[in-house]
């Protein structure tokens, strides 16, 4: 069974996992890794193709994920708003969510890159209703929920 990691942009899933995946003896998988060794950042797909096409690129890595078993798998943020991806996921392994509070979200989001997705001249109001769309996704579909403290 895989250990799927999911959670907020920048909350550790590929940091944590990297460790967690090494103390358990088992490979370690990063989707964005993944994605970014054949395309680019998730930033420069989607300032240059869009975010559907970066959704659509994103759906063929969860689907190349279909035979692996016994990793750990680190996604991407909005890996879950796909209910084809969550479906596939779920057939292989747990769902654990790093659960991060919103303020801290907001920080590292605002005071870094802002993400491709947000729009800019409507920055405050689009994180809210992102955060909150995701975060009822990731609690919806997690096995297990870690409450972590970043920043």
């Amino acid at each position: 069974m895989n250990i799927i990691l999911i959670g907020f942009q920048g909350c550790g899933k590929t940091s944590c996992g990297r460790r967690f995946a090494e103390d358990i003896q088992r490979l370690f998988i990063d989707t964005d890794e993944i994605i970014g060794g054949v395309h680019g950042s998730c930033r420069e797909i989607c300032a240059k193709h869009g975010e559907a096409y970066f959704r659509m690129i994103e759906k063929r890595a969860v689907k190349s994920l279909e035979a692996v078993d016994d990793v750990v798998i680190a996604t991407g943020g909005g890996t879950v708003l796909s209910d084809d991806n969550v479906a596939i996921l779920k057939k292989r392994g747990f769902f654990l969510y790093l659960k991060e509070r919103k303020g801290a979200v907001r920080r590292r989001l605002f005071n870094g890159d802002v993400p491709a997705y947000l729009a800019k001249d409507n920055l405050s109001e689009d994180f809210e209703d992102m955060y909150e769309h995701r975060k009822k996704i990731y609690e919806s579909i997690a096995d297990h929920v870690v409450e972590i403290e970043n920043g």
